[in-house]
């Protein structure tokens, strides 16, 4: 996934599809409208400031959009330290502070 000109997470697509690791990736999944009427259409509205390209917010630059209601994610250390790339499984990477929350609390809601 690509967010203002910078990669945030790379993963084989069954697994970025069923436990996107970044808050980004996540609001897009919920963008994906589903096939099944089982199945509740429920997209994720992202609000806050779109960021602007040729003068990019500090720290991660997804934390404007990072929806404070539904992402434990909203901490200062996102307005002041970009996250760095990183590996979190074998064939995944992600550039997100808080990877591995946004992965369990999937987990948990699944």
């Amino acid at each position: 996934m690509l967010h203002v000109g910078k990669i945030v997470e790379r993963a084989p697509a069954r697994s970025l599809f069923a436990a996107p690791q970044h808050p980004y990736t996540k609001a897009l999944m919920s963008a994906i409208p589903r096939v099944s009427r089982d199945i509740v259409f429920n997209p994720e509205k992202l609000s806050g400031e779109i960021p602007n390209p040729a003068n990019l917010p500090s720290g991660c630059r997804f934390h404007t959009r990072c929806p404070p209601t539904r992402c434990p994610h909203a901490r200062d250390r996102r307005k002041s330290e970009e996250p760095r790339w990183r590996r979190t499984a074998r064939d995944r990477h992600v550039a997100c502070h808080f990877a591995e929350e946004l992965a369990a609390g999937a987990s948990a809601a699944n």
